[in-house]
Formats: structure tokens, C-alpha cells, sequence
């Protein structure tokens, strides 16, 4: 039987994940309404895919929202979530990133 906890992710497992996806698609690149729909759609798909590719018997919600602070600030949520509210438990990562090149 496999411990749990070799199979968890750390948080700093999921941060590098979420980093080196985000470094991918946006890179540095100043916010642009018409860019982040599909940053934000390439975004949600690689971190999936990369926690996919760790085999781990999980099923994932990823959800990212990329915004501009400051002011004329923009707004772009996008998410995707697989879900069987009768065999599916969940665990919550919140992470804030600041990208700022």
C-alpha cells in the first residue's frame, strides 16, 4: 500500500509548478486585456497538465486570475474543474504570485 504521504504534494511543489508555467506563457510581458484571455486559458491548461503528468491519483480544479494593478486595471478569471461531488474530496492551495519584470 502506498503512504499518503509520498504521494501529497508539498506547496513548494505546486509553487514551482505554478512559477515555471507562468514564466512560460507570460514571460515578461506588461498586462494586456487581449493577451490575458490566453495567457490565462494557457495557464490553467499547463499547470493541469503538469500536475497530471505527476501520476498521483488526484483529480485537479486549477483556477488562475491574472489582473493588472494600478489604475485602467484589468480583469481575466479562467478556470477548469472535473468533480464528483459523491467520490471527490478536496484540498485547497491558495497562492499569491506577483510577477513584476
Amino acid at each position: 500500500m502506498t503512504d499518503a504521504k509520498t504521494i501529497a504534494f508539498t506547496q513548494e511543489e505546486v509553487h514551482n509548478i505554478i512559477k515555471t508555467v507562468l514564466d512560460e506563457v507570460i514571460g515578461p510581458n506588461a498586462y494586456n486585456y487581449a493577451d490575458s484571455v490566453m495567457w490565462n486559458q494557457q495557464a490553467v491548461e499547463g499547470i493541469t497538465k503538469k500536475l497530471v503528468g505527476f501520476n498521483r491519483p488526484y483529480k485537479y480544479i486549477v483556477t488562475s486570475s491574472l489582473f493588472q494593478i494600478g489604475s485602467g486595471s484589468g480583469l481575466n478569471v479562467s478556470t477548469i474543474s472535473y468533480w464528483n461531488k459523491a467520490t471527490d474530496g478536496m484540498n485547497s492551495i491558495f497562492l499569491w504570485i506577483y510577477l513584476r519584470y
